[in-house]
């Protein structure tokens, strides 16, 4: 084993990753480049040929083509050794490239721990811009300058959620789609400042009512998120959602924009007519900001158990009725549909169509009838969702 003596003056003038390849290169004497994981970044010490390949060249086509080491630091993946050689040669194995490795753990652990500190300085500003405990514009102008962010306009709270199928997967913890998405959502806004939740990553981002036409920050708004799912999508094969709250005049006001991205979140996974959208913008709802406002009051939940009660009570939160019940609002009333969506004979359907109407007193052709038990159902998604 070759000693680490050639990487300690490396490591103690400072975190030089060019200078550490090239000792590497010299120690074991194989061209080396650096895949960084954490930025995409790539670094080369060796011949032209190799370091274009290296730079140019996809991941899984440069795993097959060279040797390689996987290099983490406390379970994260932190990127790829690649080495000027075949996968199969005996001086890439891990025990001759010990040294090699973790003088690459050393240089990034400085910096994890600083990013680690300053993560946590900036989810706590965020958090209490968005629960409302910063009250005083001297307050947050001083905290707001740590970051560099500037102050001179609105703000608005833009929401990025793990779609809930996906949710309590074991395998999810593997993955950074959510620092994928804080580049990529930084690199078109640059002037955002974030806090990542359990499932969630919430953005504040800047804009300026008098520079800035609304719609058209909307629509670019709109391309990044699209373009964001679906790269996500096909690098982890989970699927993401977005919701974006009205535009505030100050981020002292900025709590009120993120309640509005919840509620417009929470529309989005409880509405049937919106599965498809995936991406919602709580201005543009209409109806449904009345709705998803009102819904978790003493009143709607009132109105919700008075409408519904006979079905919950008697059969329960998963019984057939109430599942029935909610297709056949989801599908406008059409049996037929309803019949092939849960795999039944249509006169099941009919069935169970006219006990739900027998046990909720409900006369069908009745529209102010069939309005109540809609909107107490709309009520019903809203809270489970909440």
């Amino acid at each position: 084993m070759n000693s680490f003596a050639c990487f300690l003056e490396i490591l103690l003038e400072g975190e030089d990753i060019h200078k550490l390849l090239k000792a590497i290169r010299e120690d074991i004497g194989i061209d080396v480049a650096w895949k960084d994981m954490r930025t995409g970044a790539v670094f080369c010490s060796g011949a032209p040929l190799f370091c274009e390949r290296a730079t140019t060249y996809p991941l899984k086509e440069l795993m097959r083509l060279y040797a390689f080491q996987e290099v983490r630091l406390s379970c994260q993946l932190l990127g790829y050794l690649l080495l000027n050689t075949s996968p199969s040669s005996e001086k890439t194995k891990e025990e001759n490239l010990v040294n090699s490795l973790a003088a690459i753990q050393l240089i990034y652990r400085q910096t994890i721990l600083q990013e680690k500190m300053e993560s946590e300085y900036r989810n706590n500003f965020v958090q209490d811009l968005l629960y409302n405990r910063i009250v005083h514009q001297e307050e947050l102008i001083n905290r707001a300058r740590t970051f560099h962010w500037q102050l001179d306009g609105g703000v608005i709270c833009l929401i990025i959620a793990l779609s809930r199928k996906y949710i309590g997967k074991k395998d999810l913890a593997t993955h950074d789609f959510w620092e994928l998405s804080c580049v990529r959502i930084r690199a078109f806004f640059p002037q955002s400042i974030f806090s990542q939740e359990a499932h969630s990553i919430v953005f504040l981002l800047s804009y300026n009512p008098d520079a800035n036409d609304l719609r058209h920050f909307h629509y670019r708004l709109r391309e990044v998120l699209g373009a964001l799912r679906k790269d996500i999508q096909d690098r982890y094969a989970v699927e993401i959602i977005a919701a974006v709250g009205d535009c505030r005049k100050s981020p002292l006001f900025a709590h009120k924009s993120y309640q509005e991205a919840r509620q417009a979140l929470m529309i989005l996974e409880s509405s049937p007519g919106k599965e498809k959208e995936k991406i919602v913008f709580w201005n543009q709802l209409g109806g449904l900001r009345l709705l998803a406002t009102m819904a978790n009051t003493d009143a709607a939940t009132d109105f919700c158990r008075q409408t519904l009660a006979p079905i919950i009570q008697d059969h329960g939160k998963n019984g057939e009725l109430l599942q029935t019940l909610l297709c056949i609002e989801e599908n406008s009333g059409n049996l037929q549909k309803v019949a092939h969506i849960l795999a039944l004979h249509y006169n099941t359907v009919k069935y169970r169509a006219a006990k739900i109407w027998e046990l909720l007193n409900i006369d069908p052709a009745n529209s102010e009838e069939r309005f109540n038990l809609s909107l107490a159902l709309r009520i019903y998604r809203l809270q489970e969702h909440s």
